[in-house]
């Protein structure tokens, strides 16, 4: 929990092995206890029908209301292992586990031309189907129902909506999604949407939700695309939640009927804000706050794979380094160094401001040259240069800098440009000390 990062185990083949697994808090598991090897034919056979299944049990949703009338559709999801051998039933649990894994494709049993695949939904056991029925345990079918409870655990909320009579149903069995006061059904769903959107969409997403919901928009996005996925965020119990919206057509262009579900996904969400938070702040350097070597290095190597696949035509590399930290470090000591340090980076990002700078070493520093710093970089070459002179009357930070520029055709690394640059930047270090800078 503290990384993060889902538990998988492998090699299941019990129902007690199971069980085990769920009471440590296993997020995830597969084996031989959900499927045998298939042949890869099988599984694709397998990701199809689930597709088309999943599909026709949110249709389903129509008869939830009392809106159409018909029987609770069944279908087979089962039959595990060699043809002839009987399924378990369904496991019923009271906590994490919460769905069985797809087997692999390595090898296929010997009568792998009738072997199907099997799921097996793993339902909490204090929660009932909706429907109030026990679900089939027979290896057969199962209710409308008990899938139904299935899906809650990914699912708040599944919406059936006919878009030309505007007529929607909705099924819910989580209590927190409940708690909104959501229309169950109607016939204005648009209109609907959009009140509800008003009320309980989370104030800085609401114009993106409206937009989504618009029916032209809608319908234009599906006609792109059979299906297409959206977030945004709930305010739920006062906070902003994290929800996702997959969207998709029951058939083909002509009909007018789709499919909503609507999930919580405020925990992922927020494991990669995190994870994106981590991963930015590991790229910083925290005296400065610029980049840092890694960044460095990455930039660099996003520039090689450039130049090798010929896709790179024009950048520049500038060098730079801090003339008299050394003499600063020991006689007024590391914190006024420190301080020089900042000072220095300020006047590189204020003058090279539309371009990245690295903190490649300890008072070195680099940049990296594209767009309109690179077509003014003559220009902002001399503002430094100026910016020196005076700092050289003054006692300000004179920063030693040299530039280069990529050569297509001759350069086959940004270590070409970057070697170039470091050489020109020694240079002019060099003369800046001439010219009265402390001595090192």
């Amino acid at each position: 929990d503290y990384l993060h990062v889902p538990v998988i185990a492998e090699g299941v083949e019990t129902l007690d092995q199971v069980n085990i697994l769920k009471s440590l808090g296993c997020d995830i598991a597969q084996g031989y206890y959900f499927s045998k090897p298939v042949a890869p034919e099988d599984f694709e056979r397998f990701v199809k029908d689930k597709r088309a299944f999943d599909i026709a049990l949110v249709e389903e949703s129509r008869a939830l209301r009392g809106r159409v009338k018909g029987q609770n559709t069944s279908a087979d999801i089962s039959a595990a292992g060699e043809a002839g051998s009987s399924a378990p039933s369904a496991v019923s649990a009271s906590s994490a586990l919460d769905a069985s894994i797809s087997p692999t494709a390595t090898a296929a049993s010997p009568s792998a031309s009738s072997v199907q695949m099997q799921t097996r939904a793993v339902i909490p056991a204090a929660e009932k189907p909706a429907s109030g029925k026990a679900a089939d345990n027979t290896t057969g079918n199962v209710s409308y129902g008990y899938i139904a409870q299935a899906l809650a655990g990914d699912y708040y909320s599944i919406y059936y909506v006919d878009t030309k009579s505007e007529t929607f149903v909705e099924y819910s069995s989580n209590s927190t999604y409940q708690k909104l006061e959501i229309e169950k059904s109607g016939s204005n769903f648009f209109e609907e949407a959009a009140r509800n959107i008003r009320r309980v969409v989370y104030s800085d997403d609401r114009e993106k939700a409206l937009s989504i919901w618009n029916k032209k928009n809608l319908l234009r996005a599906l006609r792109d695309d059979s299906t297409f996925t959206t977030s945004y965020r709930f305010i739920i119990e006062d906070k902003p939640v994290y929800m996702s919206m997959k969207v998709m057509q029951t058939g083909g262009a002509e009909d007018s009927h789709i499919i909503i579900a609507i999930s919580n996904i405020d925990a992922q969400m927020r494991r990669e804000k995190e994870f994106a938070e981590a991963k930015e702040a590991s790229l910083r350097d925290l005296l400065t706050g610029v980049k840092n070597r890694r960044a460095f290095e990455e930039a660099e190597q996003k520039l090689d794979d450039a130049i090798a696949q010929k896709a790179m035509s024009e950048f520049s590399v500038i060098v730079c380094d801090l003339n008299g930290l050394k003499t600063v470090n020991d006689t007024l000591g590391y914190e006024a160094g420190d301080q020089m340090l900042q000072d220095a980076c300020r006047a590189i990002c204020t003058i090279f401001r539309h371009s990245p700078v690295y903190r490649i070493g300890g008072d070195e520093f680099a940049v990296t040259l594209r767009g309109q710093d690179y077509e003014n970089r003559a220009a902002l070459m001399e503002e430094l240069a100026r910016q020196n002179a005076q700092h050289l009357r003054d006692g300000g930070a004179v920063i030693a800098a040299g530039l280069s520029d990529f050569l297509p055709g001759q350069d086959t690394s940004m270590r070409d440009v970057f070697l170039r640059a470091d050489a020109a930047m020694v240079e002019n270090k060099s003369e800046l000390k001439k010219a009265g800078t402390a001595p090192q």
